[in-house]
């Protein structure tokens, strides 16, 4: 069997597979073990599909992502949580009492000081129904819309750090509603 000479375009085919993987080898033979660094890598140089489920650990993480998976124990300190809220039932008369309870995602470290903005906004609730807001150590519930209500309240004192319970009082018989968004911010 006659073996056929080489042509230009074989040629150039095996070249390029050589500096192709050239380039892997030289660095595979020519870098120490772990020494290409932070300082090496530029930013977003790694993306999430590159790296192995379960292969980083906790020491791997910055501190804000630790603080990003915080377990419940308590809020970080000025973290602040963002909810909705209502109420809505059929009263048989003037002055029943209708709660719900909300629950906070993440506990706080100590009972927040409640306040519901009806108007302006005040010191300690800043936002409004549409940006909740509350300043640090505040529950800020904002009511965005009521029909059969003669008052509101809530009450932090039976859960505290927990979350809190909204109610309202009915001014007679009929559906009664209200609604709107809270903030709650730890001290």
């Amino acid at each position: 069997m006659r073996l056929s000479r080489p042509t230009i375009g074989g040629s150039i085919a095996v070249v390029a597979l050589l500096a192709a993987t050239g380039g892997t080898s030289y660095a595979a033979a020519a870098l120490a073990k772990n020494s290409v660094g932070n300082y090496q890598m530029k930013d977003n140089a790694i993306k999430t599909a590159e790296v192995y489920n379960g292969s980083l650990g906790l020491a791997d993480l910055s501190a804000g992502a630790k603080r990003a998976l915080l377990l419940p124990g308590s809020a970080p300190s000025k973290g602040t949580q963002y909810g909705v809220f209502g109420v809505d039932s059929h009263a048989t008369g003037a002055g029943q009492d209708f709660s719900q309870y909300v629950s906070y995602a993440i506990p706080f470290a100590s009972a927040l000081t409640a306040e519901i903005v009806s108007g302006p906004a005040t010191a300690n609730c800043p936002g409004s129904d549409t940006a909740p807001k509350a300043a640090p150590g505040h529950l800020c519930l904002y009511p965005s819309g009521a029909a059969n209500v003669a008052s509101d309240a809530v009450s932090v004192l039976n859960f505290g750090k927990l979350g809190f319970e909204f109610s309202v009082t009915s001014t007679g018989t009929g559906n009664i509603v209200e609604s709107g968004t809270w903030a709650a911010t730890a001290p």
